[in-house]
């Protein structure tokens, strides 16, 4: 599974404009490419937020000159290459799909067992890099994933989500509550499984049920209210991820305005 050639005529992507296109373009699919759009959005947040300015010594990155209302204050925008974004996207799949062998994980009915959804949860934490801030900004993306093997809490839960996707798992999702992420799988997403930490850290409750949280009425999983995503829907909680803070005081006035046009289709698009 590659890109196909209809997402590779987007590219380069010039413009927030372009950005949209794309994004609409996935969200009329059954199947959103989670990878590639999480990379996207990765990239943008990277050159518009995390290293804002314009690099001369880095091979490929060029930036496209917009003029505004003050033509003596242009702003610049990070153009995004088809050669850059198939490495980064051939680098992700290629490492999810190197590590797990889908023969040793019968999928009966076509359903995901608990141990190949563990399979894949270790292979993402087992990547991250062993000592970094884990609520700093900016490493919510599969972009960080790749590049830097950073990830928050949320973003490894969404990061297996996509490995799932790439492995042709249709059945896990993720799930979110106001504070916590996991994955639900099964024919009708009836079995959850942990991925990822809360607080300090629970590496030891990865794969294993949230069943018992649930019984105990536990605020963390909204005593079994919680959010279970569909494609579209972890869609919209990556648009919902993009953070726009450039320092304490200051965002990015183009990821806000493009997580703004963003959700704004998928409002128009229903979801």
């Amino acid at each position: 599974m590659g890109l196909s050639t209809v997402q590779k005529a987007f590219f380069p992507l010039r413009s927030l404009e372009g950005v949209v296109q794309l994004f609409e373009a996935e969200l009329r699919r059954d199947e959103p490419d989670l990878p590639l759009l999480s990379l996207v959005l990765g990239y943008m947040e990277h050159f518009l937020a995390v290293n804002r300015v314009l690099p001369t010594n880095v091979p490929g990155v060029t930036f496209e000159t917009v003029l505004g209302p003050d033509p003596a204050c242009p702003t610049y925008f990070p153009v995004l290459d088809l050669s850059i974004l198939e490495a980064l996207y051939a680098r992700f799949t290629a490492q999810i799909r190197g590590a797990v062998d889908l023969s040793l994980y019968p999928r009966v009915g076509g359903v995901s067992s608990r141990e190949l959804v563990k399979r894949v949860s270790d292979i993402i934490w087992n990547s991250l890099s062993r000592s970094y801030f884990k609520d700093r900004a900016h490493i919510q993306s599969l972009f960080s994933f790749i590049t830097g093997t950073k990830l928050d809490s949320s973003g490894v839960a969404f990061a297996v989500v996509a490995a799932c996707q790439v492995l042709g798992l249709p059945d896990v999702h993720l799930a979110l509550s106001e504070d916590h992420a996991w994955v639900v799988f099964g024919a009708e997403g009836e079995q959850t499984a942990e991925v990822t930490w809360h607080g300090k850290g629970n590496e030891d409750r990865r794969g294993q049920t949230v069943d018992a949280g649930v019984a105990e009425r536990s605020w963390l999983y909204l005593k079994g209210c919680y959010l279970r995503c569909d494609r579209q829907m972890e869609v919209a909680f990556m648009v919902c991820a993009i953070n726009p803070s450039i320092d304490l005081h200051t965002d990015s006035l183009e990821l806000l305005q493009l997580q703004q046009k963003l959700l704004w289709v998928l409002y128009d698009l229903g979801h």
